[in-house]
């Protein structure tokens, strides 16, 4: 296929370790020459980076790739993602415009697009440049996953464990603290296993201990980190670091031992509640959120009631929940007792009013508090309002004449809503803020 001037989109569903890659194959699209679409316009080239963890994530692939034949006609279509490798490039189409890309061969999507149309890649690796972005960016630091949970299809469609250089991830840092970027967001498939693959034996701990000293003002969040790989060396670098947010994503999925040890999760419902006590020992005003599933096979009543329980004793600022639902291949997909999807939905409800409590309560705790904030657009274009997020994790609504687009500041919290908090600055924009 010859193109002139071509042009592509990208579209991303899923976790934040598909964004990072989508952004790097957008980076290799632009190395071989090809422009990103605007608004929505027409498009030679349309990439989808798909997501299969949950049955509902698979049916969204499916249905966005056939939204995208309809409204792409001439369009040459690369499916990419874990819905592919799960599977195994067979979406039920016979449509020749369609491509599928195993996630092993993301890294080389310009080498493949160059066999469909007659451009020449030209770009070595997506790594450390700058991103298209004001506020926040994504670093993946390790793929892959090996924990073999019984529900989850990851290890299949993702791999073993993949970890970058500590170099290249420090280097890639760099560049984005130069290009003011405010918030780096460290994330995986496993994040948790960082290191574990490479003969130096290095970890999580290590890594943010290297990012430490990177110069420029900018925070760091951690996306989600399994119970079993927080330690009491990171524990400590998350109480001392100057850079890392207080807030841990820590999924525990159910509060009920007998569903846990079914789930094959390496922890019981009491190391859960000791990890989370000795969390908040240390870090005081940390932010845990976490996931649940419901109506794993076999949950009985007194099961779920155990999760509500154990729920009411953890309180999780935010929650996450998810209706089990089998995916093919899976140890969970092979056994009996399946729970109604009338009563999957149920629980899912119960559990997702008794998160809005907990929210509201832990946003509750900080009113008239200081809290600092890194602002990243305006809540109303109409209004003088603007919203961000607080090193823990709480959305912040913000009145100020001042531009506070991608700038840090104290906030005096005066109001709590269902969904965020409101404040007034205390401090002036065109005085800088340092996250420390």
């Amino acid at each position: 296929m010859i193109l002139v001037n071509p042009k592509f989109s990208l579209i991303t569903l899923g976790c934040k370790v598909n964004q990072y890659d989508s952004k790097e194959i957008k980076e290799r699209l632009e190395g071989m020459g090809l422009r990103e679409a605007e608004n929505h316009s027409p498009s030679d080239i349309v990439f989808i980076n798909t997501c299969t963890i949950t049955d509902t994530a698979d049916r969204k692939s499916f249905f966005m790739l056939k939204q995208t034949l309809s409204k792409n006609p001439r369009a040459m279509i690369f499916v990419t993602g874990c819905a592919v490798d799960y599977h195994e490039g067979n979406f039920y189409l016979d449509d020749k415009r369609v491509i599928f890309v195993k996630n092993k061969d993301k890294a080389r999507v310009d080498k493949i697009v160059s066999q469909y149309i007659n451009l020449e890649p030209n770009l070595q690796s997506g790594f450390g440049k700058k991103r298209n972005t004001h506020t926040r960016a994504i670093v993946k630091v390790q793929d892959g996953c090996e924990n073999f949970c019984s529900y989850c299809v990851l290890p299949f469609v993702r791999g073993s464990i993949k970890s970058r250089y500590i170099e290249d991830i420090v280097g890639e840092i760099k560049i984005l603290a130069d290009t003011d970027i405010k918030e780096v967001i460290l994330s995986g498939i496993c994040l948790g296993s960082y290191g574990k693959d490479l003969k130096e034996n290095l970890d999580l701990s290590m890594l943010l201990e290297q990012v430490e000293y990177i110069k420029g003002n900018f925070r760091i969040r951690l996306s989600s980190i399994e119970p079993k790989y927080v330690t009491e060396k990171l524990i400590g670098i998350l109480s001392s670091s100057r850079r890392v947010c207080p807030h841990i994503h820590l999924p525990f999925q159910s509060g009920d031992d007998g569903i846990l040890e079914k789930m094959n999760r390496p922890y019981t419902s009491s190391y859960y509640i000791a990890l989370v006590d000795k969390l908040r020992s240390v870090i005081p005003n940390i932010a845990i959120t976490t996931d649940i599933i419901v109506g794993f096979p076999g949950e009985s009543d007194k099961n779920f009631y155990s999760t509500l329980s154990f729920l009411k004793r953890v309180r999780p600022s935010r929650i996450h929940v998810f209706p089990y639902s089998d995916r093919n291949n899976t140890f969970a997909s092979k056994l009996k007792d399946k729970v109604s999807a009338d009563i999957k939905l149920e629980r899912a409800k119960l559990i997702r009013k008794l998160g809005e409590r907990y929210s509201f309560g832990y946003r509750r705790d900080f009113l008239n508090k200081t809290l600092r904030v890194l602002v990243e657009s305006r809540f109303d274009k109409k209004t003088n309002l603007y919203c961000g997020y607080s090193e823990n994790y709480i959305r912040v609504r913000v009145d100020c004449k001042e531009d506070l687009s991608n700038k840090v500041i104290d906030v005096k919290i005066k109001e709590i809503t269902k969904e965020l908090a409101i404040g007034n600055p205390i401090n002036s924009p065109s005085q800088p803020l340092l996250f420390q």
